[in-house]
């Protein structure tokens, strides 16, 4: 059984419920030590933000470098961007997509007993 180092069962730390996330006043909250650390790993940036960057070979998930490396079998991955990654999902052609999922939509088929509530509840009153 994991203990925490306040010597709790960690099974007892079901974290925070939803009326107690809406009661941290975020302005109050010191996050520069976590902000630090996240610089200084180059995760976060104060520039060079680009859609590379942010979705495609600028990010470690999905990238493999085999140089340097003595495994025969090691293959280089490079992650394809957001933008890559969805012209091929709809075979280069988005608005073609888009254009027939307006036709066929029903709006009367969204579940809005789930949370967090689809936009499209709020908007029609649901």
């Amino acid at each position: 059984m994991a203990r925490s180092k306040f010597g709790k069962d960690m099974a007892e730390c079901p974290g925070f419920t939803i009326e107690e996330f809406g009661r941290i006043d975020f302005d109050r909250l010191d996050l520069s030590e976590w902000l630090s650390t996240m610089y200084e790993a180059d995760i976060l940036s104060t520039t060079g933000y680009d859609i590379d960057r942010l979705t495609g070979s600028g990010r470690m998930l999905g990238n493999l470098s085999c140089e340097g490396s003595d495994d025969p079998e090691c293959q280089e991955m490079t992650r394809k961007t957001a933008d890559e990654r969805a012209a091929e999902q709809f075979n280069g052609d988005a608005s073609g997509i888009s254009n027939q999922l307006k036709d066929t939509f029903d709006p009367d088929q969204i579940d809005c007993s789930v949370y967090p509530r689809p936009m499209i509840c709020e908007l029609n009153g649901g």
